[in-house]
């Protein structure tokens, strides 16, 4: 038996013993080391850090209703606990290391299309109703068989379509000789692919070859 086997036919290692938090958060089981956690958590906040400054700047410009804008110091601080509070939830309630913060769209829908109409009180309440029925729909699984057949559903028809409208299209222009080949030049020995040309020029869709 060579060395190579006899090595290989040896027991492995038991891995070291994993304390509470490596058990609980599986970071050697997923393949992760403490310091490579760190070092990922350092990377998102500074990646994400962004939205302490463009949130409150986006929601603090607008006004309501009836004149009244927010502050900034609430705003920011707001921005922090929110993200800090989600991200906590997201790593301990479900075990994954994902950040969440505000996120930019909806924040502008919010300053300049629902607060313009109603006080902020009302346009932060509906933020709250619309969060409470996400929760709702990820809670019970709706979501997710939405997101699937709707998925399905558009993939099949932008098949379906895409091939219809291509087949349309290159019936259209050959009937109505708006596009036409045009021979390979003799001058030029690596002109061997066909051009496509319209009236007007050549188009997007041309191959050709050049030396």
């Amino acid at each position: 038996m060579s060395e190579s086997q006899k090595v290989a036919d040896r027991p492995s290692a038991e891995p070291p013993a994993a304390n509470g938090v490596d058990r609980f958060f599986r970071i050697s089981e997923r393949g992760s080391t403490f310091g490579r956690e760190i070092r990922g958590g350092f990377a998102t906040f500074f990646t994400m850090a962004y939205i302490l400054v463009l949130n409150p700047i986006i929601l603090g410009s607008a006004k309501d209703k009836f004149g009244h804008s927010l502050d900034t110091g609430q705003l920011v601080t707001a921005t922090a606990l929110v993200a800090c509070v989600m991200t906590v939830i997201m790593g301990v309630g479900g075990n994954l290391p994902l950040a969440i913060a505000a996120g930019l769209g909806l924040n502008a829908v919010v300053a300049f299309q629902l607060a313009p109409l109603m006080s902020w009180p009302d346009a932060m309440g509906l933020v709250v109703i619309e969060g409470v029925l996400i929760c709702v729909l990820v809670l019970t699984g709706l979501r997710e068989a939405i997101m699937t057949r709707s998925r399905n559903s558009s993939s099949r028809r932008s098949a379906s379509a895409s091939g219809c409208s291509s087949r349309s299209s290159a019936s259209s222009t050959r009937a109505s000789s708006a596009v036409y080949r045009t021979p390979p030049t003799p001058r030029s020995p690596c002109s061997s692919a066909p051009s496509v040309i319209s009236p007007a020029g050549p188009s997007s869709s041309s191959v050709s070859v050049s030396c």
